[in-house]
């Protein structure tokens, strides 16, 4: 790759060229700097506005913060500032944000086991405006999985409908402190549940919520055409805990390499190859594939989607393909996952055999029990207005007449033989130059996706496991800021890392979870299993989390969460050791 071009995610379909062509990194950094002094700032400000603290030390920290931002502005306003004052307040503003960011983004809280429901809290938002026959028809869809939640839950479960679910124009702190908890700072799942799902589409609940919601909480959402595909999910889901996920304990990493595209071929070296050499063969117990650039065609993605070749959990790095605003195809076919025929030299449209959209998928696919998590533009869905501005100072005004979420992950999820857990995808352009071109930043960068991967693998629900992309966003934004003062201070900066930085602060927070946020993988816990390898071998991979710790207590150097986790055959024969040995007379 060139390094004085930035190489943009996503393919127009019509085109079949690059949805927005290469940009030089002065040009991009040049329109990021037009943004600082008004739109930047308020929008950092906008973002504090949502993790905003009525707790006494957070308020005066969020006030403080405030009225720096504004002798800031004051001292810009008046055009000759005193180079030291505007240095003081930079280090002071550095500092306010930082404290902020940390206690805005430490998810739930200290003491909280996040693997056990019963302690975490699980929690179903309704839109307020939802038509009472519709939520009716819902709530009764997804029985199945709100009744085994409850159970888990216990008292920690809850359901906010009419007044009290999301209300048009709610921030996250105003929905919390509606329900007596902190609009900032780490979740406490006694006042609202560490686990949130939100039910409708992002015109009745905007992706912007959700986003700034997912910061403190585990969230996901779950959207649908049709009721029917609320309870083909819900029942899916259930089946697959109560009986075990139904494929291969494997992880499989698919980049897709397209001829003569430096984008993804930087997708390939700073991202899926990094993983595949951290992963290994194996890690946790998981067999770990990577897939030949020859297997990463349409086809050879669906074998990996409901096909011959399925496994539990598929990471596919690819272009999503993008229709133009207003166009019938938009809707259905937008963030549909491009394959290795698409050549950008070729110069055409995209036919039917360069993709994989949601009407690829047959009848007879069987998707039941798996995750997808798509590194693609548009994967998740779009929003109304376009999130970033061009690099060529032209500032889109929509990225979709109405926002959606994506078909190939209603389609995965609401599958009439059985729907996938979850999909982990992006809203609106995910951007692969956002890693850096050195190897210390790109390892920096793989460290988010490693990390959350290896929580899937470890059997962590699949909300928590996104919680790293939350920590890189605040540490991102953060970083983005810091920087836009010293450059206001007149210091000299770097224009690649400028527009970097931009970018990643906004592809981090883009990245949302499809589905309960609660969902994971039903394996036997690895930890178990290398301590008794041949019963751990020998029992189904069944975990019964209806289990009472009471019939079957944790035996001591155990963690409660493994614990939860393991087969009750497992449980079973571990009481029975444990019985034999209190009745075996002590010689």
């Amino acid at each position: 790759m060139s390094e004085s071009l930035l190489y943009f995610n996503g393919v127009n379909a019509l085109t079949g060229d690059y949805a927005r062509a290469p940009a030089s990194v002065q040009g991009w950094s040049a329109q990021t700097l037009s943004v600082p002094s008004t739109t930047l700032l308020a929008d950092l400000e906008k973002r504090k506005e949502q993790t905003e603290q009525s707790d006494g030390k957070l308020a005066a920290a969020r006030k403080h913060y405030a009225e720096l931002q504004a002798d800031l502005a004051t001292l810009l306003r008046m055009g000759s500032a005193d180079v030291n004052q505007l240095q003081s307040l930079r280090r002071q503003i550095a500092d306010a944000e930082r404290f902020l960011v940390r206690n805005t983004h430490a998810g739930v809280r200290q003491g909280i086991d996040p693997l056990s429901l019963s302690q975490a809290g699980w929690g179903i938002i309704f839109p307020a405006r939802i038509a009472a026959d519709r939520q009716s028809q819902i709530l009764e869809a997804l029985r199945p999985l709100l009744s085994r939640r409850k159970m888990q839950a216990g008292d920690r479960f809850r359901t906010y409908v009419g007044a009290g679910g999301y209300r048009t124009g709610d921030t996250k702190a105003r929905f919390l402190s509606r329900h007596g908890a902190a609009p900032a700072g780490p979740a406490s799942p006694e006042a609202v549940p560490y686990y949130l799902l939100l039910i409708g589409s992002p015109e009745e609940i905007p992706f912007e919520f959700q986003y700034h919601l997912d910061i403190q909480y585990a969230v996901g959402r779950l959207h649908f055409l049709d009721v029917a595909g609320y309870h083909n999910y819900a029942k899916s889901v259930v089946q697959t805990e109560e009986k075990g996920s139904p494929k291969a304990q494997k992880l499989t990493l698919c980049g897709v390499q397209n001829p003569s595209d430096p984008a993804t071929e930087k997708t390939e070296r700073f991202l899926t190859k990094p993983l595949s050499d951290e992963f290994g063969q194996t890690a946790h117990g998981w067999q770990i594939e990577k897939l030949a650039a020859e297997q990463t065609s349409q086809k050879g993605i669906l074998a990996q989607l409901g096909g011959s070749q399925t496994a539990s959990l598929l990471f596919v790095a690819c272009h999503g393909i993008e229709y133009p605003t207003g166009h019938p195809l938009q809707r259905t076919r937008q963030g549909a996952l491009l394959g290795n025929r698409w050549c950008r030299s070729e110069n055409r449209p995209l036919s039917e055999d360069d993709f994989v959209a949601a009407h690829h998928l047959s009848s007879s696919a069987d998707v039941s029990g798996m995750m997808l998590f798509a590194f693609a533009c548009y994967s998740a869905g779009a929003p109304l207005p376009a999130e970033y501005p061009s690099p060529d100072g032209v500032v889109p005004a929509t990225a979709a007449d109405v926002p959606f979420v994506g078909s190939l992950p209603m389609e995965l999820l609401s599958h009439p033989r059985g729907g996938a857990l979850a999909v982990i995808g992006h809203v609106e352009r995910a951007w692969g130059f956002a890693y850096g071109v050195d190897d210390a930043r790109q390892r920096s960068h793989t460290a988010v996706f490693h990390s959350a991967l290896s929580r899937l693998l470890l059997g962590h629900p699949v909300g928590h496991a996104m919680e790293f992309f939350n920590e890189h966003y605040a540490e991102r934004a953060t970083a983005l800021s810091e920087l836009v003062f010293q450059i206001l201070n007149h210091r000299t900066y770097d224009p690649q890392i400028l527009g970097e930085l931009w970018c990643e602060s906004a592809d981090a927070r883009g990245y949302v979870v499809l589905g309960d946020p609660a969902v994971r993988f039903v394996y036997p816990s690895p930890s178990l299993a290398e301590a008794v390898p041949q019963v751990a071998e020998a029992v189904p991979q069944v975990t019964d989390i209806r289990d009472e710790q009471t019939a079957f207590p944790c035996p001591q150097g155990i963690s409660p969460a493994d614990w939860e986790r393991t087969p009750r055959a497992v449980k079973e024969w571990a009481a029975r050791l444990q019985k034999q040995s209190a009745e075996t007379p002590v010689r």
